[in-house]
């Protein structure tokens, strides 16, 4: 198997896609490079078991370990590479962005197209408690009100000041600023 099938056989299991479905918007050298961040133990066994199509029992025998242990490192692993911060250097439209919002010409307040919340750059539990009610995009999160973030179940004080900071670094002033106030 080659490099390209070796990382589009693991951008397909970060971001759950069909053995059918492409994804023209994968960096393969960024996976590559996400799995080389990996420690040594994961990044042995997602060789074995995707580029060499190896069972966890397999994969197991070759290292010296349990098949559970095996399943156990694969999810890790998954989901280590899932993370927000690594997860946006897989896909060139987030490597765009990034790009995009280092340059001084680049204008946040006026966006052509909806806009992930993982440019936010948010700790995973901030990221998670937007992602788990349904706000995936900056502009769903532009909609709310304070009540509203106040509402999120687990996002605490801690969590709700790191997104209102976070959207005021990226160019929502008014929006950080009235949320600010309210608080």
């Amino acid at each position: 198997m080659t490099d390209n099938e070796y990382a589009m056989c693991v951008y397909r299991r970060i971001f759950h896609l069909d053995l059918k479905e492409t994804d023209d918007d994968i960096c393969i050298q960024g996976v590559l490079d996400q799995i080389k961040m990996l420690d040594e133990k994961k990044q042995q066994i997602l060789e074995y078991y995707y580029r060499h199509g190896m069972t966890y029992v397999q994969v197991g025998n070759q290292i010296g370990m349990s098949h559970n242990w095996v399943g156990q490192n694969i999810k890790q692993a998954i989901l280590l590479l899932k993370h927000p911060k690594r997860s946006c250097k897989m896909r060139w439209s987030e490597i765009r962005r990034q790009a995009e919002k280092n340059n001084s010409s680049y204008r946040p307040n006026l966006p052509q197209e909806k806009t992930s919340i993982r440019i936010l750059d948010l700790s995973t539990r901030a990221f998670n408690c937007l992602y788990k009610t349904n706000r995936f995009y900056v502009e769903s999160i532009l909609e709310m009100n304070i009540y509203d973030l106040i509402r999120i179940r687990n996002l605490g004080k801690n969590s709700r000041t790191e997104v209102i900071t976070k959207m005021h670094e990226h160019g929502y002033t008014e929006w950080a600023n009235r949320m600010q106030s309210a608080i």
